[in-house]
């Protein structure tokens, strides 16, 4: 008999074994794979693992991460309720650039989600088994990214309380959505998607919920969890039914893969708009979804293995086929790129070609770059072993993807309308930094000013009370020159109060300013807890004596500080070289000859911050009421003595 040569099973030895004339060849090395849980551990053993996530104390590194979360959100829905009451405006859209980050955020999130999808249908139509260590987490961050998605279309209509009228829901009005609009068709598809996604995960999360009710010890919880278990007992007819079920979920789930984003293409493909007006935009949108995708995956699941010690469920393996499916979708992406070109080329249009020679040599060639640099030439990284298998440098490496991929939504939404067919009407959108920049001053002031009391703390007061007094002076004065042209340079709740009292701010203004503050000022303040876990006050403001007496104190100085601040400050801006320098000198001395007895705050926002995160509230109300009260008391006081008419909001006009 003629010798045949075989493969044998791939855990085998790689010595070769001779068995009835039958040659067994090992496979290569590089051939050869990793088992899908290393240390070959137990079921029990993977049940104690992932459950005692959810049954054990919460670790702290949850809340050090929940809470800047939790802030992130706070400040979308004030941004959404400051857009609802203004309008679409402050979103900076305007003639010709009429869609904005909106739309970008929109195309972005759909695009995400679509990694949780692709895991759990269409591998398992593939019969690939390394999905069952990721695909839970990554059906959970389609359903979120949806979520997230479906916001933009709903608010970026202007009037959300009219939303309703985009579903064909009779009404007296006889309005009826226009079906020829491909942002209808966004509507049902975007909606179709998060529903058979939220079944697909509940779906898979029935057997889960069964072995957490089986372990629960507490009788809510073993309710609530045999609740949404739906009675599952793990009987042969149960898995026979599940395995039924999950197949035909899945092979619903597939075609949603391709048909979602390519109607999300649509958007753009279907208008006669240089740049936009293209065929290749479905695949090569459903190629950069996938793309990006895999690429939020691994900036989730990286960390997530690490602080959860997952390492042997999420194995090195698991990471490096996700880094060749990233790697396999960029150079798609990339291609797609290049026939764009090629196209606009090919065409003889020279709107289209103008169209793209724009992209690369425009105003916006900054955009386009990164663009390139982080969706081509970063993934290609992928193609060696020593980076798949380095999970800093992987990390890094999908932040880079998720970056580049919102560039690209950019590039596509934004560079495609700022040159319209005449130089007319030709533009340059700019998001508007008002809220960013009052958001990172307020984060400078108290991560500064706070940060200098904890290091005067741990380091046995090699600061000094004068040091920290400065800090808060020297500080404030870098801001007012950093973004004082920009956003007025408003770090505290009290001035904006003022300036609001004073007639040079107008009033819808007054939420996003105090909101950013604060949140800036939380963000600092959690930052500080993380790197100095067991200082007992974070630099909470806290009254030495009686809490009339530092109420009274705090009314005083910031009745002088904001004194200072109207008659320097030109309209409600805090800017100038005087106005740096004298606001600076005030706060300085003030916590210079003050901080000791009432810790000289003056801000509401410096004040808030620490005290939240190191649960120092007890006297917080004297650092909330007390600065709103001297920052109105300043507003007369001025008008006494100034030339009429310096409070109003034509000062600022002018």
């Amino acid at each position: 008999m003629a010798d045949a040569v075989i493969s044998k099973p791939l855990a085998q030895s790689d010595a070769a074994n001779q068995v009835a004339g039958i040659v067994v060849k090992a496979p290569p090395r590089e051939l050869e794979r990793e088992p899908m849980v290393r240390n070959q551990r137990s079921i029990g053993w993977i049940s104690d693992a992932i459950a005692g996530v959810a049954e054990g104390k919460t670790p702290r590194w949850w809340w050090l991460a929940f809470i800047p979360s939790v802030i992130m959100m706070t400040a979308c829905f004030t941004m959404i309720l400051y857009l609802v009451s203004v309008g679409v405006g402050v979103w900076g859209p305007g003639h010709p650039v009429m869609w904005g980050w909106a739309i970008v955020n929109f195309v972005w999130w759909i695009g995400i989600g679509h990694a949780g999808t692709l895991i759990s249908a269409i591998l398992f139509l593939l019969r690939q088994k390394w999905r069952t260590s990721i695909n839970r987490a990554a059906e959970a961050m389609t359903i979120f990214a949806v979520m997230c998605a479906g916001i933009f279309p709903v608010i970026h209509i202007g009037r959300i309380w009219f939303g309703w009228w985009l579903f064909p829901i009779p009404n007296g009005n006889d309005i009826w959505p226009q079906f020829r609009s491909p942002l209808m068709w966004d509507v049902f598809a975007v909606s179709t998607y998060f529903t058979v996604s939220v079944l697909f995960w509940y779906m898979g999360l029935i057997p889960d919920l069964a072995v957490m009710r089986d372990r629960a010890k507490n009788k809510i919880r073993k309710f609530a969890y045999g609740l949404f278990s739906l009675g599952w007992t793990g009987s042969n007819r149960h898995w026979s039914n599940y395995e039924k079920a999950y197949l035909i979920l899945a092979g619903l789930s597939t075609p949603l893969v391709l048909s979602v984003h390519s109607i999300v293409s649509l958007d753009f493909s279907v208008s006669q708009l240089p740049g936009w007006h293209t065929t290749i935009f479905p695949p090569y949108f459903v190629a950069g979804a996938v793309f990006s995708g895999f690429g939020m995956v691994l900036s989730l699941l990286i960390p997530l293995r690490r602080v959860l010690r997952l390492e042997d469920i999420i194995t090195l393996r698991h990471v490096e086929l996700m880094c060749k499916v990233t790697l396999a979708t960029g150079s798609i992406v990339g291609y797609a790129y290049g026939i764009e070109f090629f196209i606009a080329w090919y065409s003889g249009n020279p709107y289209e070609r103008y169209a793209f020679i724009n992209r690369a040599t425009g105003h916006y060639a900054w955009a386009y770059w990164t663009m390139i640099t982080c969706n081509v030439i970063v993934p290609q990284l992928f193609w060696f072993k020593k980076i798949r298998t380095n999970m800093l440098v992987v990390f890094i490496l999908s932040i880079l993807v998720n970056i580049g991929m919102w560039f690209e939504r950019f590039v596509i939404v934004v560079i495609s309308l700022h040159r319209d067919f005449m130089p007319s009407n030709w533009g340059y959108f700019r998001p508007t930094w008002v809220d960013i920049l009052t958001f990172l001053g307020t984060f400078g002031l108290v991560f500064a000013g706070t940060g200098a009391i904890i290091i005067n703390d741990v380091s046995n007061h090699a600061i000094t009370h004068t040091g920290i007094a400065l800090t808060f002076g020297l500080v404030v004065l870098a801001m007012i020159y950093t973004v004082g042209d920009v956003s007025g340079a408003h770090l505290n709740p009290a001035v904006t109060l003022g300036f609001w009292l004073a007639r040079r701010l107008e009033g819808r203004s007054v939420l996003p300013y105090i909101a950013s503050q604060c949140l800036g000022g939380i963000a600092a303040s959690a930052l500080l807890r993380y790197l100095f876990l067991r200082h007992a006050t974070l630099g909470a403001t806290l009254p030495s004596g009686p809490a009339w007496q530092s109420f009274v104190l705090e009314v005083v100085l910031t009745f002088l500080l904001m004194l200072v601040i109207l008659n320097v400050s030109t309209g409600a801006k805090e800017k100038g070289i005087t106005a740096g320098i004298a606001i600076g000198a005030v706060i300085g001395l003030e916590a210079m000859f003050a901080g000791p007895i009432s810790g000289a705050s003056m801000n509401p926002a410096r004040s808030l911050a620490p005290a939240l995160m190191s649960g120092h509230v007890q006297s917080l109300w004297i650092y909330i009421v007390a600065p709103a009260v001297g920052a109105a008391l300043a507003v007369p006081a001025c008008c006494a003595f100034r030339e009429p008419g310096c409070c109003s909001l034509a000062t600022e006009k002018t």
